[in-house]
């Protein structure tokens, strides 16, 4: 009688399990489709000016702050390189729109046979340097990105003053100058 009692407990049990399978399946694809949209493909055919251009172009089409590029780079940069150079200017301007409330954020980029340089600069209301200690996730993202990249990077800040983002990657066996 217990495994007749144990059978009929599990048969009300089926239909419930059958739809958290449904569930999990269905989120299982899901997520697969959102990590397919992580790796965006811009990264692989556009360089990284054509990257930053565009950055730029939404910051500007937001009508909220004027973005500005200046800058030039004669290497091709691998497409992690790309992606994590991107990134970071996204999460600066991110926090210059939403925190410092800046109206204007400059981007300058170049390069030589060292490294990549990369300064970003807003006019934004700045802040104390001295509480980037108990950031938050987007400034811990450039500094682990900078991180992986074997850079440096410098911010400079008070305020009332702007914020300002030097960033120093050293170029890598694997970018090879553009000819």
């Amino acid at each position: 009688t217990q495994k007749l009692e144990n059978e009929q407990e599990l048969s009300h049990l089926t239909a419930p399990l059958i739809s958290i399978s449904r569930i999990i399946n269905d989120s299982l694809s899901d997520l697969r489709e959102l990590s397919g949209t992580l790796v965006d493909n811009k990264f692989q055919y556009l360089g990284m000016i054509d990257l930053l251009k565009i950055e730029c172009t939404q910051v500007n089409n937001t009508g909220i702050c004027t973005a500005i590029l200046e800058g030039h780079i004669a290497m091709d940069i691998p497409m992690q390189m790309k992606s994590s150079l991107s990134r970071i200017c996204q999460e600066f301007i991110q926090n210059s729109l939403k925190h410092a409330k800046a109206k204007n954020i400059r981007i300058q980029i170049n390069d030589d046979s060292e490294k990549i340089t990369l300064t970003l600069h807003d006019d934004g209301i700045g802040f104390e340097t001295s509480s980037l200690h108990g950031d938050g996730m987007g400034l811990h993202n450039i500094r682990r990105r900078t991180e992986m990249m074997n850079g440096r990077l410098e911010w400079v800040s008070s305020p009332g003053n702007g914020t300002t983002l030097h960033l120093s990657i050293p170029c890598i066996q694997n970018i090879m100058p553009i000819v």
